[in-house]
């Protein structure tokens, strides 16, 4: 069995018969020629404590951002709004980033119908509306609280929803995208997803920024956004 086959390379094998590992070196047209059994102890115990795939043998590994999940610095958050009914309206959340904290994040948006998503960078948040909503960790167990701030009143970890009524108090912005969902849009109704490749904003500290669905006619129009991101120091 090899320990992540990679033509070209040396490699650790374990012989079922002798019971022990050797190293092996793999030909990039696989010839395999046996270096000799590794008999350093902590050489094995380092390799026996590698977390393997037991056909295979290939190292178990996890992405970044699933990492991130596990050590309790990832975050989330999820706003509905059934009450625009308007062309123009909005449902948005809104929020300032720490001024050390980079924050890699992943959007989603949903509506029911014709709207565009957007995603605003300065943003000046007015001096009323909008709630004060919690921000929640991925690793429900752990209590590290996102370094997000609201976007008015920089309470910490926390971020500020917008309903259709209160919408207007967000002023003045860099518009970063603007994507067509509902009955227009590509999917019909969502955009953004969790493909980091594509997807991921890496945003700047210490920066007020909006994600924001607006209704494109004056049907009844239920708004999702769910936002989704860690946080690196």
């Amino acid at each position: 069995m090899a320990l992540q086959p990679t033509s070209g390379e040396n490699q650790v094998f374990y012989n079922d018969v002798t019971n022990q590992y050797h190293l092996v070196n793999v030909a990039p047209d696989n010839t395999k020629t046996d270096l000799g059994a590794i008999t350093d102890n902590g050489v094995i115990s380092a390799i026996e404590a590698l977390p393997l795939d037991s056909t295979t043998g290939a190292l178990i590994t996890i992405d970044s951002p699933h990492h991130e999940i596990h050590e309790g610095e990832s975050f989330f958050i999820n706003h509905v709004d059934a009450t625009p009914t308007n062309t123009g309206e909005q449902s948005m959340i809104a929020f300032k980033t720490h001024a050390t904290t980079r924050v890699h994040i992943l959007y989603k948006g949903v509506a029911s119908a014709a709207a565009h998503f957007h995603v605003f960078e300065g943003v000046g948040a007015g001096s009323a509306g909008g709630t004060d909503v919690v921000v929640y960790n991925h690793e429900r167990d752990d209590v590290t609280a996102s370094t997000m701030r609201r976007a008015r009143s920089l309470t910490a970890a926390r971020v500020t929803t917008y309903v259709a009524a209160d919408s207007t108090n967000i002023t003045g912005r860099t518009t970063l995208s603007t994507e067509a969902i509902g009955a227009t849009g590509q999917g019909q109704n969502t955009t953004g997803g969790d493909v980091r490749a594509f997807g991921e904003l890496i945003l700047a500290a210490d920066t007020v920024y909006s994600f924001a669905i607006e209704s494109l006619d004056n049907n009844t129009n239920t708004h999702q956004i769910f936002l989704t991101w860690y946080e690196e120091s």
